[in-house]
């Protein structure tokens, strides 16, 4: 394989696993981009949601970012180690806490839209800003077509796994 190619060229006609692969080598790349501020792009997301939402109850930042609930307690437990998010006791609902954004979060933020801004600008460099807007507006498509299939694909999945428990 040629370094001017990311895939051997039998495989780019395949638009299903061409398009898996920039998404697998775009998210490399985020992540990359985004390790220096001590974040990964999971983090980044709880911290935007609570920043556009408010504090919310941990089990309620699983849905709009599509991340199991056992995942998002240990992005959350890492963002409070950091002091990015703090616990609080909820206040209508003594055995619940909501997760509250800090001033330190709210700063992560604003650093991660310059870091972002920079990696959008270097990974879409090779379209022209016409492109990257019609791209934009192309994957927000797919992905309001691409959510409710998954969202049944999902479900499936952990009905056949309580199935097996």
């Amino acid at each position: 394989m040629s370094n001017s190619s990311p895939l051997p060229e039998y495989m780019m006609n395949i638009t299903g696993f061409v398009f898996y692969k920039v998404a697998e080598m775009s998210r490399q790349l985020y992540g990359h981009s985004l390790s220096p501020l001590g974040i990964t792009e999971e983090q980044l997301g709880v911290m935007i949601v609570l920043q556009n939402v408010g504090p919310q109850v941990q089990a309620r930042l699983s849905t709009p970012l599509r991340i199991d609930k056992a995942t998002m307690v240990g992005i959350v437990n890492d963002l409070e180690r950091q002091g990015l998010v703090k616990r609080v006791p909820h206040p209508q609902d003594r055995r619940a806490v909501q997760v509250h954004l800090t001033e330190a979060g709210s700063s992560m933020i604003g650093k991660a839209y310059e870091v972002s801004d920079n990696f959008v600008k270097q990974f879409f460099s090779v379209l022209s800003p016409e492109e990257q807007g019609m791209f934009h507006e192309m994957l927000v498509r797919l992905a309001k077509n691409a959510a409710p299939q998954a969202d049944t694909i999902l479900k499936q999945e952990e009905n056949t796994r309580k199935s097996h428990e």
